[in-house]
């Protein structure tokens, strides 16, 4: 059920974008707010939530809750330290700023896709900014421990390929560049995939 609910809260995301930004395009300088606001969003959120890694009482926030849920003695500070030990053995979820690790894998993919398109489409190189938030996506992505999030990574990447770069009004070397970043990605979210 859960996974269910993930590809509806991706699907709700990608429907908001599209119906927010269908009526814009006659209004460019109304479409780049908004294209501002989500680049900026996308940026708090995976940074964000890669930083709450290094404060474990908000970055494992939903374990703590279960673990004071289930009676566990202690101080948060204890049992943190507790659940950062349990997280180097992969048997804790990473919730980053989220209340819960499958919130946060779905809405991570969406960024990193609309970040891969809007650096396709609106900026046409590459920025560090938008290569920042896709290097931290996979690696959030990672900690989450979500199966379903790596999956849907490696599909929005293939999917950005195969539709999305032929649409594109790129150079020939920079369609090679995100075709050699892009499939190294989905490599190694293959690896993570199975580590897991």
């Amino acid at each position: 059920m859960i996974s269910y609910l993930k590809i509806v809260n991706f699907l709700i995301f990608l429907l908001g974008v599209h119906i927010g930004t269908k009526n814009l395009h006659h209004r460019p300088e109304e479409l780049m707010v908004v294209r501002d606001g989500i680049l900026a969003l996308a940026i708090v959120y995976v940074i964000g939530s890669f930083c709450t890694y290094f404060i474990p009482s908000v970055g494992f926030a939903m374990e703590i809750n279960s673990y004071l849920n289930w009676g566990a003695q202690g101080s948060v500070d204890d049992l943190a330290a507790r659940v950062m030990e349990k997280s180097q053995e992969g048997m804790v979820l990473f919730s980053g700023m989220t209340n819960h690790s499958q919130t946060l894998a779905p809405m991570t993919v969406a960024f990193a896709a609309w970040t891969l398109c809007d650096m396709l489409f609106c900026v046409r190189k590459m920025s560090w900014l938008h290569l920042v938030i896709l290097g931290f996506a996979p690696v959030v992505l990672f900690m989450t421990r979500s199966r379903t999030g790596l999956l849907g990574m490696a599909v929005s990447m293939m999917m950005i390929y195969f539709y999305a770069i032929p649409h594109a009004q790129v150079s020939l070397s920079l369609r090679r560049r995100f075709r050699n970043i892009m499939f190294s990605g989905v490599f190694l979210l293959g690896i993570a995939m199975v580590i897991m």
